[in-house]
């Protein structure tokens, strides 16, 4: 039985939730196949979460890309014997699968050189692309240059974005669900579900803007991860405020939404933009990758973005009501994020994965 070895990045659930769709298509094309997962923090979760089992590389966040990685997958690599290697931004597997001969497929939204100055490590980290067989990229090519270093064959998808089933009644009985009227504007805040030391403080920061607001114009859907029990006792005198720790069917919270305040997440301002639901991202200096993605949508007019450190008194309040005040400006953010409706993305990158495997 040939064999698939697929890695997902455990930083947050942005790259195992996109690979388990990727992963669903591979195996209705082809059960004869056996694909092994690996993953490591949040992305076992995830993995877990959703019904499957992983191979663990006992790994924290802060292992990555380090001599702890590279030897998980020395030890797990040529244990397994894949027949080919996916590697959703576990960088290391690159150089690895090369070493064993093994045809390898990765899977990222960004290229190194796209981030800023290189320094001797980043510089090593991309060096290891040309390790792949081929590298697919998760977005649209408009908004990347391909480093004229790189030297294998690269695809450009678009995003892999998860199955919205379609609202009937227009998102009544979801509104419904959550206790909010059906013409209440809905504010959909979440940062992401990663463990990042600034998460909590720009969460804090999209609460307190809320609470600005007045309660009786505008709910509040907070995504607040393990603060849920903390936030629902701060809002608790705010009628239309739905505070939930987590919700793994997020695309109907995210559809009913008016507005979204996240931090800048790639593959949520992508699941946003396909149902048109304007957003403001709160970046900081921490994330260049979620920084370069920012400024691209901010470029096609799809995203708002407001610096962290930035972020004083009223300011991302009167962000808010500016744009839920402006029915104009809703519609043309909107309409910028039409260039993100996609839907074929997992099935086209399981279909250049299968074309490797011999």
């Amino acid at each position: 039985m040939p064999k698939i070895l697929y890695f997902s990045r455990g930083r947050g659930f942005g790259h195992a939730i996109p690979d388990l769709m990727v992963v669903d298509r591979l195996e209705s094309m082809r059960p004869d196949v056996n694909i092994i997962l690996g993953s490591y923090a949040d992305g076992l979760k995830a993995i877990s979460s959703n019904g499957r089992s992983a191979l663990d590389l006992e790994m924290e966040l802060d292992d990555e890309y380090t001599q702890k990685e590279l030897s998980a997958l020395q030890s797990i690599i040529p244990s397994v014997e894949p027949d080919i290697i996916v590697t959703h931004e576990v960088f290391y597997a690159l150089p690895v699968a090369k070493k064993y001969n093994i045809p390898s497929v990765l899977i990222t939204h960004w290229f190194f050189e796209e981030l800023g100055d290189m320094t001797a490590f980043t510089g090593l980290l991309a060096r290891f692309f040309n390790c792949a067989t081929e590298i697919v990229i998760r977005d649209i090519e408009s908004g990347h240059t391909v480093p004229p270093t790189l030297k294998v064959p690269v695809s450009f998808i678009g995003p892999i974005l998860r199955t919205a089933e379609p609202l009937e009644d227009g998102g009544l009985s979801v509104r419904q669900e959550l206790g909010v009227p059906a013409d209440l504007p809905l504010i959909f805040v979440s940062m992401g579900g990663n463990s990042q030391s600034r998460r909590k403080e720009m969460l804090a920061s999209a609460v307190d803007t809320y609470m600005k607001l007045d309660p009786k114009q505008y709910g509040l859907i907070l995504i607040a991860g393990e603060d849920a029990d903390y936030y629902r006792q701060k809002l608790t005198d705010y009628p239309y405020a739905v505070v939930k720790s987590w919700d793994w069917n997020i695309l109907r919270l995210q559809a009913v939404s008016t507005l979204a305040i996240t931090r800048g997440s790639f593959g949520t301002l992508c699941e946003l933009a396909r149902f048109g639901v304007p957003s403001i991202s709160i970046i900081d200096g921490g994330n260049a990758v979620d920084t370069f993605h920012v400024m691209n949508l901010k470029r096609l007019g799809i995203t708002a973005p407001v610096d962290f450190d930035e972020i004083t008194g009223n300011r991302l309040a009167a962000l808010v009501e500016s744009i839920l005040s402006s029915p104009q400006k809703q519609q043309e953010m909107a309409e910028a994020a039409s260039v993100y409706q996609y839907d074929n993305a997992s099935q086209t990158a399981a279909d250049i994965i299968l074309s490797h495997l011999n």
